[in-house]
């Protein structure tokens, strides 16, 4: 069998700006190409191209499906709509509506067929919440009261 010099096209700008370990490693790989190309008919090249995506593209056969395996769009509207919803009253932790929005939740798990945690009764989990009021706020400067809006709050804790 005949083997012939590939050399890359000096012409094309790209291949000119490449270095020049980069062009050899090109070269290197076209030569094989070629060589692949002249000992297999395109044929089977073809065959094995087309086959491979039929393969990726089998459907599982498992018996047992995964939780929460039957979610959909519809259902993800459905629970997003129903927290939204101004008859849960708000999510906050300290108010009524927390409570019925972990609820809602844990029952729409429960339908999913979720584990809860290991150790954990249930989905939910107790852990404490701190709430913190302003009693009254007020700007003083030289002894004059600043009024309200020319005023900014910044709070945090130190690093």
């Amino acid at each position: 069998m005949k083997t012939e010099k590939y050399t890359a096209p000096k012409s094309a700008k790209m291949v000119e700006k490449m270095p020049k370990s980069r062009r050899n490693h090109i070269e290197e790989l076209s030569k094989g190409l070629i060589c692949v190309m002249q000992k297999f008919p395109p044929i089977f090249l073809f065959l094995f191209l087309f086959s491979c995506p039929l393969v990726a593209q089998r459907k599982s056969t498992s018996a047992t499906s995964a939780p929460g395996a039957g979610v959909t769009a519809a259902t993800v509207e459905r629970v997003a709509r129903a927290l939204a919803d101004d008859a849960m009253e708000g999510r906050a932790s300290t108010q009524p509506g927390g409570l019925k929005a972990a609820q809602f939740l844990a029952a729409e798990f429960q339908k999913l067929g979720l584990e809860s945690l290991p150790g954990v009764k249930g989905y939910e989990q107790v852990f404490p919440v701190y709430e913190t009021k302003t009693a009254a706020l007020y700007v003083t400067i030289n002894g004059t009261n600043v009024p309200q809006e020319k005023t900014l709050l910044v709070s945090g804790s130190p690093s």
